[in-house]
Order: structure tokens, then sequence, then C-alpha cells
């Protein structure tokens, strides 16, 4: 195998604009910047106190185009705090600005991403497809936090997985497909980043965030073929909190604390750095979560650009120098860029046919970290505090995620007594809907038998993990072979849910159902041979409590978008009254 190419870590070196009378005389060439008491020092590029953001992407944006062909890529900036990092990465004061004047590089990058991607598909004429998740977290006070999460906040662990890779475990994946949802991501993950105002910054960041963009390709040989070869790119967007000098930021309590921890973790990058510009045997990416997220991007594997930002106030002249001699030292560095690139033949699986989301429901993806079985691919949606409706796909096209985001919609919606949407609040929305790539489909790693020999144990670490106060689901959805896996769940773990809905399930010995005490909402298509009404008919007589509907989808092929989710809606507000379903309040 051909060695990997090696790239050097691009640095480009922004002055800060400032109004100020105290400002060193700092000389700025296209590549080279000199201040007082130092050398001249050579950079990719460097950019004067007049530059434009616009200006300062153009520099750095090669580093996005490697993730549409399965590479790693790495922008970060670096420097004291108030020198402009964040309103570099992001905007002005601390936040997000999408004005075209003050936008920064992260929003940029997610705009010039689309417009490839783009260009990409169309030039490809079907043969290639694209998907893009995102997940935002920041590394506060030496742990790892989820800007995306809705739950109560609390640190996340980060792991290293078998493929050398690093992960941080159980942190929100959306799935976004444009420039705007990418920008609703940001803005709520930066809404939830921890800044404070100090001395020396009246927006100064007190943790490191990273923006990840994951960039799924999906090539095929024509239209018609089920091979295909998939790349998987990842881009690192990193702000980093700025070095403190403590003495002059006047921090205290809280703030204190923030600064030595900040300070800490970025001595210990200075320490990783250094270790491999000297080529030693042992790099101590371990000593902290800062250093092993980054671990890719500093001697491994990928595309690096490092925006070092410096002030030219006369005060600031030895943060200066110190930043400008850490990115020298990282602009010796080599990466081996490695690409990710996996074959395979298409399934048709629970994730086909994903689309953007309608604005209140706030679906998005994530990985379930469950006690026994790994980590489970997820789409989830409404309120993690709420009720549990697990729904347990099957492998039919029909079953794919399009299905499960109607559902979710009509049971969130549907007005039972009028057949018509409401916008009225009701207690369906106290619901936490997921529904699971079971092991060995989708994204989720594992056995394909382990859905079919170990129903019960399976979906009861699912549940566990996805609703661990209760440790019960509302209900469980099967369709198809899932519905089959859901019954079988159902009679190994009797309290594992309070309601079951099933479509076309298929199942042997349905005598067993007799001891199902929960209602059951059963629907059958009369021209599906390979799912038998006749099953069906026989398995309602066993149950206790059938709810049971059959229709023939030559005659009525809207049945199911029309029907399914009222009748779930009727039997949760017949046999549930105090429930979800149950009279508004």
């Amino acid at each position: 195998m051909p060695k990997a190419p090696e790239v050097a870590i691009q640095v480009c070196v922004r002055v800060r604009k400032v109004d100020s009378t105290d400002a060193q005389p700092v000389q700025c060439f296209q590549n080279q910047i000199v201040v007082p008491e130092s050398a001249p020092m050579t950079f990719d590029r460097v950019f004067e106190q007049d530059a434009t953001q616009k200006e300062v992407f153009t520099s750095v944006k090669d580093a996005v185009e490697p993730a549409l062909a399965g590479y790693k890529s790495t922008i970060f900036a670096y420097g004291q705090t108030g020198s402009g990092k964040t309103y570099s990465m992001l905007g002005e004061n601390g936040g997000l600005s999408t004005s075209e004047e003050k936008m920064g590089i992260i929003p940029r990058c997610t705009r010039f991403l689309y417009s490839r991607i783009a260009d990409a598909t169309q030039a490809a004429e079907g043969k290639v497809q694209f998907q893009v998740r995102a997940s935002f977290v920041e590394v506060y006070n030496g742990r790892a936090y989820d800007l995306l999460s809705k739950t109560a906040r609390k640190p996340l662990a980060v792991r290293d997985t078998a493929e050398g890779d690093v992960d941080i475990a159980d942190a929100v994946e959306v799935a976004v497909q444009s420039t705007e949802a990418v920008l609703r991501v940001l803005t709520l993950g930066a809404q939830n980043r921890a800044t404070a105002s100090t001395d020396m910054n009246l927006h100064s960041s007190r943790s490191h965030a990273v923006f990840i963009l994951k960039v799924e390709q999906r090539q095929k040989t024509d239209k018609a073929s089920r091979s295909f070869k998939k790349l998987t790119g990842r881009i690192n967007l990193v702000d980093l909190a700025g070095s403190e000098d403590i003495s002059r930021s006047n921090a205290q309590g809280q703030r204190f604390k923030e600064a030595v921890d900040i300070n800490t973790g970025l001595l210990q990058l200075h320490r990783v750095l250094e270790a491999i510009r000297e080529k030693q045997a042992f790099i101590p990416y371990r000593d902290s979560i800062l250093t092993r997220l980054l671990k890719d991007s500093l001697g491994g594997s990928a595309r690096t650009v490092l925006l070092a930002n410096v002030s030219p106030l006369s005060e600031d002249l030895g943060q200066t120098l110190s930043t400008l001699r850490y990115a020298a030292m990282a602009r010796s560095i080599k990466n081996q860029q490695v690409q990710i690139a996996e074959h395979g033949e298409e399934e048709a699986h629970p994730m086909d046919g994903d689309f953007s989301d309608p604005e209140g429901l706030h679906r998005r993806t994530t990985f379930l970290q469950t006690a026994s079985h790994g980590r489970v691919f997820a789409r989830v949606a409404g309120d993690p505090g709420g009720q549990l409706v697990l729904l347990v796909h099957g492998s039919g096209p029909i079953n794919s995620s399009i299905w499960w985001n109607r559902l979710v919609t009509q049971l969130l919606t549907l007005d039972v007594d009028t057949d018509k949407t409401s916008t009225r609040t009701t207690r369906a929305r106290s619901l936490f809907f997921v529904a699971i790539d079971c092991p060995g489909y989708g994204r989720s790693a594992g056995d394909k038998q382990t859905i079919r020999s170990s129903p019960g144990a399976f979906l009861s670490d699912v549940v566990a993990a996805a609703s661990p106060t209760t440790r019960q689901a509302y209900c469980l959805v099967g369709s198809s072979q899932g519905a089959a896996s859901s019954f079988n769940a159902l009679l190994e773990c009797p309290h594992i849910a309070k309601f079951l809905a099933v479509m076309d399930p298929v199942s042997h010995d349905p005598s067993r159902f007799n001891a199902i005490s929960q209602p059951v909402l059963m629907v059958y298509d009369r021209d599906d041979a390979g799912h038998p009404v006749s099953v069906g008919r026989v398995a309602a007589r066993y149950l206790q409590v059938p709810a049971y509907y059959e229709f023939a989808y030559s005659e009525d092929p809207d049945w199911i978008r029309r029907n399914f989710a009222k009748k779930l809606l009727q039997l949760w507000a017949e046999k549930d009254p105090r429930g979800p379903a149950g009279p508004r309040g």
C-alpha cells in the first residue's frame, strides 16, 4: 500500500484591528510578520488589521474540500484572550454573525461546503449522494459537554474507537441538509457556550468549542446499481479559548478557575506539538480532553489549518510573541492524510429518505450508549424527559424514516376528533420519539441476528438507555420484522412497554399472545402475501386487548397515512385517558 501523502499544517496569522495609539509598529507582508524584539517570522499567510472576513476565509477554504472526498480536515483559531479568535470563527461580540461583512469562517465554510455538494451531485447525475451531520461540543474546565443537548448538562465520555479514531459518546448529531439548517444548529450551540466578561475581554470564551461536520458520500457506478463506495469525511472547526494573563484579566472565583484550566489545557497542547516536532516516541495526547479531540489534527491524518490571532498592543507583546512561536512550531508539523473509504451493497435500511425537519419538532440523530449492546444509532424527536415511544423498523423501503417522520408529525399534531391537524397544545408533546437502527443495520454496528435471537434483552437495553428513569416505553411501534421482534420482546419482558402498535407482523404460534395484557394496535395489508392476513386474524383472537384493522393497498394505498396515527391516538385515549392522548386540559 502506498504511503499516505504528507501535508504540513498550514498556518495563517491575523492581526486584530485596534483603535489605539498604544499599538506596536507591527509590520506585515504577504507571508511575514515583524514585531518588536523578534526577528521576522514566516508563515503561509499574514493578514493585516484591515483584512476582511472574506479574505481570511479565502485563505483557509481549501481545507473544506478534502472532506468531500473522505478525508478529515481541521481549522482552528489560537491566540490570547481578546485577540479576535471567536470573531474570526463565528462573528462579532462572541456570537454568530450571518451578515456578509461580519460572517466568520464557520458559517462561510458551511456555505462553501453545500455549494460544492450541489456541484458534485449535479455533475454525477444521480450516482452520488451526500449526507451531512453536525455536532457541537465544548471543553469546559477539562470536560466535554454537548452544546446541542436538551437534557441536563453532564460531562460526555471521550473514547478511542477500534479504528483509531476519537469518539465523543452520546453527543447529539443533527442531520443538516442546508446552510440554514447548520446556522440554526450553530446558533443554538453558541447560545449554550460558556462565556463571561473579564477586564481583558467583554465576551471572553471560557471554553474550547468544537463544531463537527461529518460528510458521508455514496458513489455508485450507475443509478440502478446496489453496489456503492462510501466515503466519510469530517470537518472540525475549532475556536480555542484564549490564553489569559490572570494578573491583567482580574479573574476571580469561578473566572479564576476557568482561566487556570484554559491555560493548563493550552500548555498541554503546546507539549503535544513539542513532542511531535521532536519526533518523540510518546505523544501525550491523552493528557487532556482537548488534545485527545485534536489528535487527528496534530500529527495525525487530517488536513489542518491554524489561524493564529495576535494583538498589536504594546501591553500584549509578550502574549503575541508566545502565540507566534507556537504557530511557528505548528507549521513544522506534517500530517498524513488518509482517506476513509468503505465498499458495500445497499440495503433498504431505516435511514433512507431522511429529509429536513419542520420547525418545532426538534428531530435529530444521536447514538444511544446501551449497557450490553454498544452504541445504537437513533433518530429522535420531542422531549427527552417525556414518555418513550420506541420505533423498531423493518427492513423494507416502505418502513424508512420517511414513514417515521410522518408518524411523529401526525402524533404531535393530529386532532383525533376532527381528523385535521391542530396547533393546540396536546399531551402528546410530552412524548419522546426514538427510532433505532438495529445492530448490523444502517449505522449500528453488530450482528443482524441480535434483534431476532434476543429481542427482549436488546430492546430492554435500548429502553433503559433512552428512558433511564422509568426504564419502560409508553409504546413500542414495530413494522414487519420489527413488529415480530416487538411482540417477542413483550413476551420475554412483559413490563417493557404499556402499549404495542404493529404493522404487518411476521409471527409463528400466535397462541402465545394470550400472555400479552397490554392493548395492541394491529394493522395488516390484505395484498401483502409475505405477511399473511390470516395470521393477523388468529393473533387478534388470542390477544387480551386487541385493536385490529386490515386494508387492501390496491384499493386504498393511502390508508396507513390517513389512519395509523389516528387509530393509535384513539387507543391511547381510550385505554389511558390521563395519558398523552387524553383530553386537553
